[in-house]
This record gives structure tokens, C-alpha cells and sequence, in this order.
């Protein structure tokens, strides 16, 4: 999920961590339907011709994809993107959390870069199986003001409360 919103290196790069295996979705493509992955040699040995692992994909290599991925990436090169990126989360998140809390919504949350999330609770980290039904009342009263003001948005079906 967090592809090359918190460095052009990634999570990886912005925790300084090597993982054993990554994985980068429609963002490589530039938002296009692509994927990738890579890792350690000795993992992606076990992918064919050098060994019975076999990958394939209907959009392997498509050119419109790689062309909006090259595009993608060269912009994030530029100086200043990340800042810029940091910047305006920044302002989208306390922009709705303050919005949350004037309208009487016990809200909390944050923002690393270009990820942000927020919680209709004052305290995340001690939510009963009751407040996450209150909770999800709440996502649910929100994303439909903000359909009302017109602000694009996208909830996942497979919304995570904090355990």
C-alpha cells in the first residue's frame, strides 16, 4: 500500500529496512494495471526459467503502463515532490480532523508523507467491540457528507478498525 508515497524508496527506504521480498502494485504502472516484485537472489531464483515457479500476466510488460510508470517515477525525482507531498497530507489531515471535531466527532490521527489515517474515536488503541460498531456508523455518516460536498474519496470494503 504504500508504494512510493513515503520515499522513492519506499517503506523500505524510509524505515531503512531491506525486506526479503517486495511487492509494488498499479502504482509501478503510474496508477495503470501493472505489478512487480523483486527480492532477495536466492528467492527470485525460485522463479522461472531458473526454477518450477512460473509468472505470467496478461499485462506483463504493457507498454501504455510502463510508459505512465517511467513518467510517474521521473516526477518523483524531482526536487522538492516529497515536501510538496508531505505539505498538502499535512493539510488534508488536519483539515478533516478538525472538520470531524467541529462537527461534534470524537476523532484522532495522523500522517507519514503521502499516507494519512484517521479514527472516530479520541484514543485508537482502546476501542470494544461496541465502539467499532459506533465506529463504523461513523465512517459511514462521514463518507456520505463527503459525497454531499462532492469530495472524492475511496473507502475499502475491507476496512481495518485498530484491535
Amino acid at each position: 500500500m504504500t508504494g512510493f508515497r513515503l520515499a522513492y524508496g519506499g517503506a523500505q527506504e524510509y524505515f531503512g529496512i531491506t525486506p526479503d521480498l517486495t511487492t509494488l502494485g498499479k502504482i509501478i504502472g503510474g496508477g495503470l494495471p501493472m505489478g512487480a516484485y523483486g527480492g532477495r537472489r536466492d528467492i527470485m531464483e525460485m522463479v522461472a526459467p531458473a526454477e518450477p515457479m512460473y509468472q505470467a500476466g496478461t499485462l506483463s510488460g504493457n507498454l501504455l503502463a510502463m510508459t505512465a510508470g517511467i513518467h510517474m517515477l521521473k516526477r518523483l525525482r524531482q526536487p522538492g515532490t516529497y515536501e510538496y507531498l508531505d505539505k498538502t497530507t499535512k493539510e488534508l489531515t488536519n483539515g478533516i480532523l478538525e472538520a470531524g471535531k467541529k462537527t461534534g466527532h470524537a476523532m484522532c490521527g495522523g500522517y507519514i508523507s503521502g499516507l494519512f489515517g484517521f479514527f472516530f474515536t479520541k484514543n485508537p488503541s482502546t476501542i470494544s467491540r461496541t465502539r467499532r460498531r459506533v465506529m463504523q456508523r461513523s465512517l459511514e455518516n462521514f463518507s456520505e457528507e463527503c459525497w454531499k460536498v462532492c469530495i472524492l474519496h475511496h473507502l475499502n470494503s475491507r476496512l481495518v478498525l485498530p484491535a
